[in-house]
């Protein structure tokens, strides 16, 4: 995800509107599938926090859409650039604030269900919240 921002960044400052389009496009695609294999880890393992961890993802989301349509609408804006231009920062803070979080839980779970195993125990089984 990290290369495909800096694509973008790069077309955006080579002021490239269709280059910046698609790699706009391909950040999406990889985002999308990025964003849904995560939000599976937290339904597996019971993530308290997948509400929040979900909201960042969808406002993300909705940043990367809005770049995709004003720049379809109005090319390489003032706006365009701007926004392009904190995508990794976002993308820093959200695995800071959001991802690490996520890590550290499910690193917990399967450390759980490894030290039932070696004390003969069944592993605990997460339970899946709902939605």
């Amino acid at each position: 995800m990290l290369s495909r921002m800096a694509e973008v960044q790069r077309m955006v400052e080579e002021a490239n509107p269709a280059g910046a389009a698609a790699a706009l496009s391909a950040l999406w695609e990889i985002t999308v599938a990025h964003f849904a294999f995560e939000e599976e880890l937290m339904l597996e393992h019971a993530y308290p926090d997948r509400e929040a961890h979900r909201m960042a993802h969808n406002l993300f989301l909705q940043d990367l859409e809005f770049l995709r349509r004003e720049l379809g609408h109005g090319g390489l804006s003032e706006e365009v650039a701007d926004r392009a231009g904190r995508l990794s920062g976002w993308m820093t803070f959200h695995i800071q604030a959001n991802d690490a979080p996520l890590a550290l839980h499910v690193v917990r779970r399967i450390a759980a269900r490894v030290v039932a195993g070696a004390h003969g125990e069944p592993p605990p089984r997460p339970k899946r919240s709902g939605s």
